[in-house]
């Protein structure tokens, strides 16, 4: 009987500042990747459309770069970006809900991240995304001793 005294007493964990902010950022990144990495796959057409319309418009060139790059990439890009961007969102609620397993599953997807370009021949890799993720894996793994 005083095993169920002290259980209905135990106040529920509080989640730490640092781990509510990363969390919180990361719905926000996450979360719109998964959202709106979809569109350029569900209407490539009409973007490669619209970027000829304006790359003809364009005198210095700078959108010829950009058209380049989106006729190298496979609507099955942004598919998969768009996939494993859900899956580390995953990752983010289980952390919230200060589940160790979150960590995994949100480690696992930012490597994916970092990894599907080159699995898609797509050059370019900027160093930002690097730092990011090592900057946000390190500050989660910084607070699994608080997490179950």
């Amino acid at each position: 009987m005083e095993n169920l005294e002290n259980f209905s007493q135990e106040e529920p964990r509080k989640r730490p500042t640092l781990l509510t902010v990363a969390c919180i950022l990361s719905f926000v990144g996450s979360g719109m990747l998964a959202f709106f990495g979809l569109f350029p796959a569900i209407f490539y057409d009409t973007m490669i459309q619209s970027m000829e319309a304006m790359v003809d418009q364009d005198g210095s060139g700078i959108l010829a770069q950009s058209y380049e790059l989106i006729l190298k990439t496979s609507p099955a890009y942004y598919v998969c970006t768009s996939l494993v961007a859900a899956v580390s969102l995953i990752g983010v609620i289980y952390m919230w809900k200060l589940k160790k397993i979150g960590f995994h599953i949100y480690t696992t997807a930012q490597i994916l991240l970092l990894a599907i370009p080159f699995l898609f021949k797509i050059s370019g890799m900027q160093l930002s995304g690097i730092l990011y993720t090592i900057i946000f894996v390190a500050l989660y793994a910084s607070q699994l001793s608080k997490m179950d």
